[in-house]
């Protein structure tokens, strides 16, 4: 029954949807929509962006990200050692994930300070080469 319930309402959705951007010439409504809501010069919703703050806002959000894995993983080993009660295997497996916690983010800091000094450099390249005094 939930299964027809389902085909049915899928393929429903799948007519109506249609249907109406078809009962219409697409292109010259849609222009008109657009211009009607945005005006001719468009909506203006960003400047153009240099795609190295593109990719420097990924990494350092990638980085920022392990961070967090590491705040967490560092959580689990402090628990797993108040919980281990005298086990000696816990309080190694604890001491194990802590150790490997540390030593990732040793290299999560090195790597953001490497991607933060790269950066750096290539932004104050210009167009044609030349490099471009940062102002004091």
């Amino acid at each position: 029954m939930f299964k027809k319930i389902l085909l049915v309402s899928l393929l429903g959705y799948l007519f109506f949807s249609t249907s109406f951007c078809l009962a219409a010439d697409t292109k010259t409504e849609l222009e008109k929509q657009l211009n009607a809501a945005a005006g001719e010069k468009g909506a203006g919703f960003a400047d153009p962006v240099d795609p190295r703050d593109t990719v420097f806002t990924i990494i350092r959000s990638v980085l920022t990200l392990l961070g967090f894995v590491f705040v967490v993983l560092t959580l689990y080993a402090g628990f797993l050692w108040m919980t281990a009660g005298g086990d000696e295997a816990n309080i190694e497996k604890a001491k194990g994930i802590l150790t490997a916690a540390v030593i990732g983010l040793a290299i999560i800091l090195f790597s953001y300070s490497i991607t933060l000094f790269v950066f750096k450099v290539l932004m104050l390249k210009n167009i044609s080469g030349g490099t471009v005094m940062p102002n004091p």
